[in-house]
């Protein structure tokens, strides 16, 4: 049987760590510190980026799927479909960076910069009905609705600063979100017959 040599990649991981040296594929290392609750800064992070993301982009088309989206990053998903919301319009969020992240007590605030692109709506107002799930579903749903869709046209694209604070709610690490209930002038901002 011919020798054939080990990949120089896996023959580096596979030797001893080196004291001296930067670490290299398969070392160990220790776990990155814990701030607040004992959240790792980098879990908080790519929470409050998905949740930035979902929070500001939305379909009045179909509300409810931003409400499903929403509702996973929260501890209670009630009246996440309408949060920072009027309910009208359409928004999707492509792109989220993700900043400074500061401790205040058991909460990580996480500041987030992210893209979004705004849209018009253009013809007659057709009925709209909800984009079709991919099947099998892949990972969980988005609030960010499909890049086109009949009657709206996308607009110029526009950054956004949000921060966005990080604790946990038992085993689970959530963002800490609110009013539960939607403010005064969140409601004389909906579109008549809208759900309150």
């Amino acid at each position: 049987m011919p020798h054939t040599e080990m990949p120089r990649a896996v023959a580096a991981a596979a030797e001893p760590p080196d004291a001296t040296g930067p670490p290299r594929l398969g070392d160990e290392q220790d776990p990155p510190p814990a701030d607040g609750a004992g959240i790792d800064p980098a879990d908080a992070t790519a929470l409050a980026s998905a949740f930035a993301a979902d929070l500001l982009s939305w379909d009045e088309d179909d509300p409810a799927r931003r409400g499903r989206a929403l509702g996973a990053h929260l501890a209670s998903p009630d009246g996440a479909a309408l949060l920072g919301w009027t309910g009208t319009g359409r928004q999707r969020a492509d792109l989220v960076l993700p900043g400074r992240v500061r401790t205040d007590g058991a909460t990580l605030h996480v500041e987030v910069r992210v893209r979004v692109v705004p849209y018009r709506r253009v013809g007659a107002r057709a009925p709209g009905a909800p984009e079709p799930e991919p099947d099998p579903p892949l990972g969980e749903p988005a609030a960010a609705p499909a890049p086109s869709a009949r009657g709206w046209r996308g607009l110029a694209a526009r950054w956004v600063r949000i921060e966005v604070a990080v604790t946990r709610d038992g085993d689970r690490i959530v963002v800490a979100a609110g009013p539960a209930e939607p403010s005064p002038a969140d409601l004389a901002a909906r579109a008549p017959g809208r759900p309150r």
